[in-house]
């Protein structure tokens, strides 16, 4: 019964299948989810654990470097991914 208490407040506050109000309560919106993971994704960067190079530049990542050819520029991936999801949309 519990489960299904959790379907029917998740109905009532408009969340997707799977979303917990918890994340609606820790991000309010889609828009502060994509904040949250550009902050994560800065913070990363800025300690060298994500590449973040001309794209992440391009979206304004705090800690751009120029990559070497080939280098995948992780910051901008896991940002477009944040972008395009559906969490809270």
């Amino acid at each position: 019964m519990p489960r299904l208490k959790h379907h029917r407040r998740a109905a009532r506050q408009g969340l997707q299948h799977g979303e917990s109000a918890a994340v609606q309560e820790r991000y309010g919106t889609h828009d502060g989810y994509v904040a949250a993971v550009r902050a994560a994704a800065d913070n990363a960067a800025c300690k060298g654990y994500l590449n973040a190079g001309a794209a992440a530049a391009s979206m304004g990542a705090l800690c751009a470097t120029a990559l070497p050819p080939g280098a995948a520029d992780d910051w901008a991936s896991l940002v477009n991914q944040a972008i395009a999801s559906d969490v809270l949309k």
